[in-house]
């Protein structure tokens, strides 16, 4: 599982504007979980 987590006055006024970043973690993870599966092949 892939988390970040974001603080900080400026985030408090930005998290608004922010995107979902979950479904962008999940396939980076996918992606990374695939390849390192590959290679050890």
């Amino acid at each position: 599982m892939v988390e970040e987590r974001f603080s900080g006055l400026v985030f408090a006024m930005a998290k608004g504007s922010l995107p979902d970043f979950r479904p962008i973690f999940e396939s980076y993870a996918t992606d990374l979980k695939g390849e390192a599966e590959r290679a050890r092949l």
